[in-house]
């Protein structure tokens, strides 16, 4: 029996092959139709080249329902793959599961047969925009970054901060024989500019060696230093690369996901999974939900979604592997976080693994005021701590939990506070000194 949402699905593509048979493609001019598209740092897909990709997921009936975070699932978009060739016979003649397997590029159109966006895969997996370009690309200009908040990466924004101390980190390997920073070489700006590329992250610090991998977000710098743009490397086997989008201060675009989180500070209360001190947000789950029904009906070959039938569940379920704090799931050690689901994918619970044993978490709801921090400076014998030096560390606390190789934060079993636990404590220092592994932690606690 079909689901409500299997349903819904249906009922978008009748209405969408309703309307899009109807598609008048003599709308705009032929040359504007092979000149306006969309940049996708590599390669450039002209509005006659996503119409056409239109026109085989009307033919093939294979588009699916487009599962992410860069669009609110309710907007109820559908996502069909766009190769460069597509007028050549051989495409045509491909079935749609192949299609789908070589999808690095997806075109994003609603149930009218409209046009939202066209996508591109990165190297960690996920998606970004690609550059929709009317008549001429927008020429590079340089960053002011006393007006911007940060680029919007995908579904990552990555804040003025970071940029700011990635730079400078930059700064101090040029002109020492590294491999980074590197030359840019490609399509997105004229060699004779003289561009260079610096990884922003390692793993969940900032890159620093200038040897090693890095990515796959970077940096590009003029020959002064100064930043440029920040660009994102593709999931192409080759070095390509494609632009991530400002966010200025007085035009800031967030990704649904963003909107989700920010509901809290708004006072609506937030109902999820606690697994020892690591939430899980029931709208983060849904997504989760419909990437394993959408690994479950595109591919054999994937372990999970993983038939479960054991302790702890009356009836057999699917296990789902869940990263903390919203992160995307990609290639890499699995975390022990699960989220158990029907064999109708309908959303159980979250559960925590560890060898043969499933634990269940426990399902919570939070209100506003439990997110609210405590505001006050603390003296601490003869060292003060600014409100802000707390919240510096207590991010850099966030950002490692759930992760193997560090040994902070730790579990906190003293004294109890005004909101429940569990509690966590993590070194501080002064001037946020406490970056890579933690040798010395120090005496003091947040």
């Amino acid at each position: 029996m079909k689901t409500l949402a299997d349903f819904s699905i249906i009922v978008r593509w009748f209405l969408f092959i309703t309307q899009a048979s109807s598609i008048v493609y003599g709308a705009i001019g032929n040359e504007e139709w092979k000149v306006n598209g969309y940049d996708c740092g590599k390669s450039f897909f002209t509005d006659q080249m996503v119409q056409d990709a239109l026109q085989m997921a009307l033919e093939k009936k294979g588009a699916r329902a487009y599962v992410g975070l860069l669009y609110d699932v309710n907007l109820g978009y559908l996502t069909w793959p766009i190769v460069q060739n597509e007028e050549n016979l051989e495409v045509k003649n491909m079935p749609n599961w192949r299609l789908w397997r070589e999808a690095m590029y997806q075109v994003i159109f609603n149930t009218d047969g409209e046009v939202v966006d066209v996508i591109v895969k990165i190297r960690n997996y996920d998606f970004i925009r690609c550059w929709r370009v009317d008549q001429s690309k927008p020429e590079v200009q340089r960053v002011d970054m006393n007006n911007i908040n940060g680029f919007y990466c995908g579904q990552r924004l990555i804040k003025k901060d970071d940029l700011e101390n990635s730079l400078q980190i930059a700064h101090s390997k040029l002109n020492k024989g590294l491999y980074y920073p590197l030359v840019y070489t490609g399509p997105l700006y004229d060699e004779k500019l003289g561009f260079k590329i610096w990884p922003i992250y390692r793993g969940q610090e900032f890159y620093r060696s200038g040897s090693e991998n890095g990515g796959p977000y970077f940096i590009v710098m003029d020959p002064e230093g100064q930043l440029r743009d920040v660009i994102a490397r593709t999931a192409s086997h080759k070095a390509y690369y494609v632009k991530c989008m400002i966010s200025n201060k007085n035009n800031n675009s967030p990704s649904s996901s963003t909107v989700e989180q920010n509901s809290v500070i708004s006072g609506t209360p937030q109902t999820g999974f606690d697994c020892n001190g690591i939430f899980f947000d029931e709208n983060d789950l849904k997504v989760a939900r419909d990437l394993a029904k959408n690994s479950y009906e595109t591919s054999y070959h994937n372990v999970y979604p993983l038939l479960y039938r054991g302790p702890s569940f009356d009836t057999p379920c699917f296990l789902w592997p869940l990263q903390a704090y919203g992160k995307r799931l990609m290639p890499g050690r699995v975390q022990p976080y699960r989220l158990i689901l029907s064999l109708r994918f309908e959303i159980m619970c979250v559960a925590v693994k560890s060898g043969d044993v499933i634990k269940k978490c426990e399902k919570k709801t939070f209100s506003a005021d439990h997110f609210l921090d405590d505001k006050r400076n603390y003296l601490c014998s003869d060292t003060f701590f600014a409100h802000k030096e707390l919240v510096l560390a207590a991010k850099a606390a966030c950002v490692r939990l759930g992760t193997y190789k560090s040994r902070f934060p730790q579990k906190y079993e003293g004294f109890n506070f005004d909101i429940p636990g569990p509690y966590f404590i993590f070194p501080l220092s002064k001037g946020n000194k406490i970056r890579g592994i933690i040798t010395d932690p120090g005496k003091h606690r947040v």
